[in-house]
């Protein structure tokens, strides 16, 4: 029988550090039996690390803006028609189109997608790519990603969650320990923290 703990006991709180643990050292060592499920075809010797689902892709988008200005000159009275007066005006105006303010907005909701070798984002309207080998950076906060790559001029910004987005960066690190070859010090220092928890 199943039971339910409002708050989580520090025993709780091991067992599911030893679980999201355990979880990482199967992806390391390629004994994780979800790793051939997926929405991303893999390319010969790449491995899934991680797959998310319902990722916000996020951009700037900017309002509709409007005339500033103002506006001189003399209207004169030139006849009426049909009882109202016509005037005429003589004058010019002053000022500028502005520009609404770019804000972040989601533009599209798709899969992301980590895998040994590169970063994707499926959407209905935008597949993004980024090798492993051009990541020059993944930061995160308040469960909203943002990776910078070196041939994109702007960086890719995804809102997975903040439940998620510790799962997620520790499958980013992964990925990136077995992209560089370095799979064997990632599970000697996944085992060492699986020994600390006891």
């Amino acid at each position: 029988m199943l039971t339910h703990h409002p708050n989580p006991s520090p025993e709780d709180d091991r067992n599911a550090q030893r679980q999201f643990i355990n979880s990482l050292i199967e992806v390391a060592t390629g004994t994780d039996v979800t790793a051939g499920e997926g929405s991303l075809l893999l390319r010969t010797g790449e491995r899934r690390v991680g797959e998310l689902r319902s990722v916000s892709l996020i951009g700037l988008t900017k309002p509709v803006g409007h005339w500033s200005g103002s506006s001189r000159g003399v209207s004169v009275p030139i006849g009426s028609l049909g009882g109202h007066s016509v005037r005429f005006r003589v004058g010019q105006t002053h000022g500028h189109y502005v520009q609404g303010e770019a804000h972040p907005t989601p533009i599209d909701a798709g899969t992301l997608t980590v895998t040994s070798q590169r970063i994707t984002f499926q959407g209905s309207s935008h597949t993004l790519e980024h090798d492993l080998a051009k990541l020059l950076g993944a930061e995160h906060h308040g469960g909203e990603f943002v990776l910078s790559v070196s041939n994109r001029q702007h960086p890719t910004t995804l809102y997975v969650g903040p439940s998620v987005e510790i799962w997620l960066d520790a499958r980013i690190h992964l990925a990136l320990a077995l992209h560089a070859g370095a799979a064997d010090q990632a599970l000697a220092q996944l085992r060492a923290q699986l020994a600390e928890l006891g």
